[in-house]
């Protein structure tokens, strides 16, 4: 899993980049205060200047036993420096009275929220790339942060989707589930197919506890078209097999279902694809097609047998490019984008460039470089300040905070492809022309 940083660490970096040398900064209060006074041991100076924290900015980054709330801000009231006992004095009062050892940060001349503000427009910018399976199954990558997709079979005691590191093979979620009966778990929404198409079903599966099986079901008829029995292996594995879909047969589903009582199983995906389709609608989860790489589509090849028929071992064989394969566009038709895969033979992927949601909680981690993130939310801040104080240091530093972080950005490929228009002529990309 890739290492994460919290927007507490963010802003405390931000910060000591921002005001290098600046005291006090980040501090812990060294003794018990009120509601509107706390104390801070290395602000303590006898020839310390009453008014030299006025309008300053505090922020509670730690809850401790009942003091205030993380989040809280406050500022320094005019003289509120009594410089010879370091005590602070805030107004608004906090909601509670600050304790000893509370994690406070000062803010010199910026709000606490412009910090948030810069590390997002950072966080907006930055894609990072991925790859998602293609399935005529709703919520076959199993990126939905729900199960309404994958309705019960029997009464599972655990149908949930986790993100917990070992349980997810790739993205972010995983379908876990955990029987106490034979024949629970879990099936997909009905998927329309037609009379005598040939369906390609691969379905990626750790098993630490009992086993379980992977059904074709034909929903028309209330019969299951094919099973693959006793999936009992912790490792990732792959379940595939091709099926044609039975006469009368107008809906199928696949149903992930224990196999022996006590059972315990995490689902990767469920991908759905048909060897007589051609077109695929572009998952969800990619907002605009522009998001896409090229290429565009990646096929998993058939790694080494496990130890059950139609299953193999899932990490033998990395993703290999498609031949082929392009992404359709219609921005104003109720279908804005499909992807055209061409010849079907194994499961299909997309690989695209997924963009970071914002942080709000300081508890929220980012999967972006930290340095990165820093770099950009520095370049924000140091503009907008030095715009409003019209401090030459700090527009100085706008133009350094630009190139470390566009270096950063190319260092780490986690920018946006850009199409750049050169007049009287077009670029085309994928089929389409820009």
């Amino acid at each position: 899993m890739a290492t994460t940083t919290t927007l507490l660490a963010l802003r405390q970096e931000v910060l000591r980049r921002l005001w290098p040398g600046r005291l006090p900064l980040l501090e812990d209060t060294t003794a018990v205060g009120t509601t509107t006074t706390f104390t801070i041991g290395d602000a303590i100076f006898s020839s310390g200047d009453a008014n030299a924290y006025d309008g300053v900015f505090v922020y509670v980054a730690e809850a401790v036993a009942s003091g205030p709330a993380i989040g809280e801000v406050s500022r320094v009231t005019r003289g509120g420096y009594a410089a010879s006992t370091g005590v602070f004095t805030v107004s608004p009062a906090f909601t509670a009275a600050v304790q000893s050892g509370t994690d406070l940060q000062f803010h010199y001349g910026i709000r606490p929220d412009e910090i948030l503000q810069a590390v997002n427009r950072t966080q907006n910018g930055l894609f990072l790339p991925a790859y998602l399976p293609l399935s005529l199954a709703d919520d076959g990558n199993m990126e939905d942060d729900n199960v309404t997709s994958w309705a019960a079979v029997g009464t599972p005691t655990t149908r949930v989707k986790t993100t917990t590191v070992g349980q997810v093979y790739t993205g972010i979620r995983a379908l876990s589930l955990a029987t106490d009966a034979t024949a629970e778990g879990a099936t997909s929404n009905n998927i329309d197919v037609t009379e005598d198409e040939n369906l390609l079903i691969s379905v990626a599966l750790s098993v630490p506890t009992g086993s379980f099986q992977v059904v074709l079901y034909n929903v028309t008829a209330a019969a299951n078209i094919r099973t693959v029995d006793t999936i009992d292996e912790p490792a990732w594995t792959e379940v595939r097999f091709t099926e044609p879909v039975p006469d009368n047969c107008e809906q199928v589903a696949i149903r992930i279902l224990s196999d022996t009582a006590t059972s315990t199983g995490y689902v990767g995906w469920v991908s759905v694809l048909s060897q007589d389709r051609r077109v695929y609608p572009v998952p969800g989860e990619i907002a605009d097609a522009t998001d896409i790489e090229h290429p565009p589509i990646w096929y998993l090849p058939v790694g080494s047998a496990s130890e059950d028929t139609d299953s193999y071992m899932l990490s033998s064989f990395m993703l290999e490019a498609h031949p082929g394969g392009r992404i359709l566009q219609d921005y104003r038709g109720s279908v804005s984008q499909r992807v055209e895969v061409g010849r079907v033979s194994a499961p299909l992927f997309l690989k695209f460039r997924r963009g970071l949601p914002d942080l709000s909680a300081d508890t929220d981690t980012t999967e972006a470089p930290s340095d990165l993130v820093v770099e950009g939310a520095l370049a924000d801040l140091t503009a907008n300040l030095g715009e409003r104080t019209k401090d030459a240091s700090l527009l100085s530093a706008v133009a350094s905070h630009k190139r470390n972080y566009l270096r950063l950005l190319d260092q780490y490929g986690l920018g946006k492809p850009l199409v750049r228009i050169r007049s009287q002529r077009r670029r085309t990309i994928g089929g389409n022309s820009w």
